[in-house]
């Protein structure tokens, strides 16, 4: 049917057609249908066990809008941003590293640089190494940690503004843990964390020291929720407690609602190694392709 472009309300509607589409396309696009195939180093410093091992298990996928899915797009096109700024003041940065073949994030031909534990069922991919210029005075054999994130003012407009004031460690403890399990395992003992605001491009810089001792004991936690032959116990029983309110999680974790079945949320199941996983109910190791799939012999993990 021709759509009269002068018809009543015909030009609004239109307009509102095609953000629909592109709403739907990015759903489409984004939406991976299940949870990371490992325990992401970026997640670990989330202060409920729980909501760990539900996301590592596969427990509930929460399929976002399309809004959402380009704010997560937003942060990663921000990082090609921030690395062609840092080369622009002279620094050498390393996002890269094509000697590591087990890698498994692949961006325009290349292998970014993990760090993996946990027979593989841990770990994650950071977003570089800098070397500073020389006019700064550091020495030569010191190399950051470079860690690219994006900060909206958020409701209230004060979200960025309390990161500048507070500190990442204060204020964004979970991107806090994550640099610091990235500094114990890679060697490296400060770091560089870069924030843009996306509503009017400030950026808040911040050299810190890196905490090994975090990172050692961030590292025993995954092992615990990853290997653990029963889930860990909830921040909260109660739904109303401030960390549960706003969880994807609170569904499946507080009001009843069905675990996803899939291999990895079963009870047989078992993860293994070299990032496998083991079933008890067929004694075999399970194929990648039948994970999310599972089988009639299924039975909850929590």
């Amino acid at each position: 049917m021709t759509l009269n472009l002068e018809s009543p309300g015909a030009l609004p509607a239109l307009a509102r057609r095609i953000k629909s589409d592109i709403d739907d396309y990015c759903v489409w696009k984004y939406n991976e249908g299940v949870g990371r195939s490992h325990l992401g180093a970026s997640l670990i410093g989330h202060e409920c066990s729980y909501y760990l091992c539900l996301s590592f298990r596969w427990a509930h996928h929460t399929v976002e809008s399309g809004r959402q899915y380009r704010l997560f797009q937003r942060g990663h096109s921000e990082e090609a941003k921030i690395v062609d700024l840092l080369t622009g003041i002279g620094c050498t940065v390393k996002c890269f590293d094509d000697e590591h073949l087990e890698d498994t994030h692949i961006d325009k031909g290349h292998r970014q640089i993990r760090i993996s534990a946990c027979k593989g069922h841990f770990g994650g991919s950071i977003d570089g190494m800098l070397k500073l210029p020389e006019r700064f005075g550091i020495p030569d054999d010191v190399i950051f940690l470079a860690e690219m994130k994006t900060q909206g003012v958020g409701k209230k407009g004060k979200n960025f503004e309390e990161l500048v004031a507070k500190g990442v460690k204060a204020k964004k403890a979970q991107h806090f843990a994550q640099m610091s399990i990235y500094g114990y395992k890679l060697g490296l003992k400060y770091g560089v964390y870069i924030s843009v605001c996306k509503n009017d491009d400030d950026i808040h810089i911040e050299v810190i020291k890196l905490d090994w001792s975090l990172g050692e004991a961030l590292e025993r936690k995954a092992g615990m929720i990853i290997f653990g032959e029963t889930p860990p116990s909830k921040i909260s029983m109660s739904p109303a407690y401030f960390t549960c309110v706003y969880c994807n999680m609170l569904g499946v974790c507080h009001n009843g609602e069905p675990i996803d079945r899939n291999c990895r949320s079963c009870k047989n199941c078992s993860p293994i190694d070299n990032a496998e996983w083991y079933c008890g109910h067929w004694n075999n190791i399970i194929p990648k392709e039948f994970l999310i799939q599972g089988c009639d012999n299924w039975i909850s993990f929590f």
